[in-house]
């Protein structure tokens, strides 16, 4: 097994998985069962995985064109008049770019937040490559987030006794 770097600040191991305390406050119980799904459903037939796929991406398509001002319209491509989707125009929805993220965050940001996801934070990139963008997400999208991170770690035999992510201040 390959020896993850641990002299990271922030880091709190539970029952084996890391939660990073430097970012969004997680339950351990979403963490948990995101990271199952992951790790079950790499083993799902195609058909089952764009089902599940389809239906996550409809619940999120369908709050982004009510709730979130930059996707009203972004999206209109994707609906039929019946209200039902057209996933074969799938490719017609223009790519989100670093520029419509530094220019929009506003009109990025969701006038509602589902139950059950928990408050929003704001984190900012570091700026490496040009200027900084900053992304609001949830708790609940953090969860999942560091649930793929998990994901790749275990499938890469990485530990990850007390592995956290890096931040700056």
């Amino acid at each position: 097994r390959h020896r993850a770097a641990s002299n990271r600040e922030h880091c709190h191991c539970h029952s084996g998985t890391v939660i990073y305390s430097s970012c969004v406050a997680t339950t351990p119980d979403d963490l948990h069962k995101f990271y199952a799904l992951m790790m079950e459903s790499r083993h799902w037939p195609q058909a089952r995985m764009q089902e599940y796929q389809r239906g996550q991406l409809e619940l999120l398509l369908r709050h982004a064109r009510a709730h979130v001002p930059f996707y009203k319209h972004r999206l209109e491509c994707l609906f039929r008049s019946s209200g039902e989707i057209d996933w074969s125009r799938w490719t017609e929805v223009p790519i989100l770019t670093k520029a419509d993220l530094r220019d929009n965050f506003d009109a990025l940001t969701s006038t509602v937040i589902p139950p059950g996801h928990g408050g929003a934070k704001i984190f900012k990139s570091s700026g490496s490559t040009g200027e900084p963008v900053r992304i609001r997400a949830t708790s609940y999208a953090s969860s999942a987030n560091r649930a793929a991170i998990l994901r790749l770690l275990t499938t890469q035999n990485v530990s990850f006794d007390c592995v956290a992510a890096t931040t700056s201040t």
